[in-house]
């Protein structure tokens, strides 16, 4: 499963949203998107007047599906479930001592169990294909780890002790 994590408390879908969906798609591929959930962080803002925090938190998802869904026609059918968070210092808590947010909910329970909803489903993601037109570890360059790391421990290092020792307001 993939997290797509992004904030509940922004009213609109941002540049950077759009980028990272489509850095996704191009990296990936719209398959993606069926093993996608978005999860709505800073889940005890207010919500505005006259709405309730069930249709607040789905639009919020709603914009997001949309976005994805015009980078990605192919995620039409795909479900891309949504749940909220709040994990900061403010968030309420039921008498169990559980976090909940403004709508009573638990929101570990709920994160949890979509979670386990999304993972059950028969959609694979094959990362090793999505991967290997990439260097990620950078194989042609990786002979020079060793000469770097000499260098760095005998000439840098000594350089920079030297250096600290000699500075009047670091003694």
């Amino acid at each position: 499963a993939v997290l797509f994590v992004d904030r509940l408390d922004t009213y609109r879908l941002q540049t950077v949203d759009v980028q990272i969906i489509e850095a996704l798609t191009a990296r990936f591929g719209q398959g993606i998107w069926a093993l996608t959930m978005f999860v709505l962080t800073h889940g005890n803002v207010p919500t505005p007047a006259g709405q309730t925090y069930g249709p607040f938190a789905e639009q919020r998802a709603s914009l997001l599906r949309d976005a994805v869904r015009k980078v990605a026609p192919d995620a039409l059918t795909a479900q891309m479930p949504s749940t909220v968070v709040e994990n900061g210092s403010r968030c309420k808590t039921n008498t169990e001592g559980e976090r909940v947010l403004n709508d009573g909910t638990v929101w570990l329970t709920q994160l949890l169990s979509t979670l386990v909803s999304l993972v059950q489903a028969d959609e694979k993601l094959d990362v090793e294909s999505a991967l290997e037109v990439t260097d990620v570890y950078g194989a042609r360059r990786r002979w020079m780890v060793w000469p770097l790391l000499a260098v760095q421990m005998l000439v840098l290092k000594p350089l920079m002790c030297r250096q600290v020792r000699l500075d009047p307001d670091f003694n």
